[in-house]
């Protein structure tokens, strides 16, 4: 934000907070969902895989609408407030896109393993 002349002000200061909140709970929404195949199928690969089609899809989601919940804020007239919507939401696009590794046609166990 330094960068982009963007002043720190009582809005910007939370965003990490926001991200990293978010972040957490969707990793311990994976990585629970994923002991859980574990335990079903005994095999590290298929749970990781069913994890990824499960709840891949819901994190996916999520991550979704709340870009949408905050680009409502771009509306505003304040600019603290569109500064936040600006800001959260690429934080949050950059999470999703670094929480799925590989591209669309790989496996991504390919690479985790």
């Amino acid at each position: 934000m330094g960068y982009l002349g963007t002043p720190i002000d009582m809005m910007t200061m939370i965003i990490g907070h926001i991200v990293l909140g978010l972040a957490v709970d969707d990793s311990i929404h994976f990585i629970n969902h994923c002991k859980l195949e574990f335990f079903r199928t005994g095999d590290y690969k298929k749970a990781i895989r069913e994890t990824f089609r499960t709840v891949g899809k819901v994190l996916f989601m999520t991550s979704f609408i709340l870009v949408l919940g905050f680009i409502a804020y771009l509306t505003s007239l304040d600019k603290m407030y569109s500064n936040i919507g600006v800001y959260t939401t690429v934080a949050i696009l950059r999470r999703s896109a670094c929480g799925f590794p590989g591209d669309a046609g790989s496996d991504p166990m390919d690479e985790a393993v």
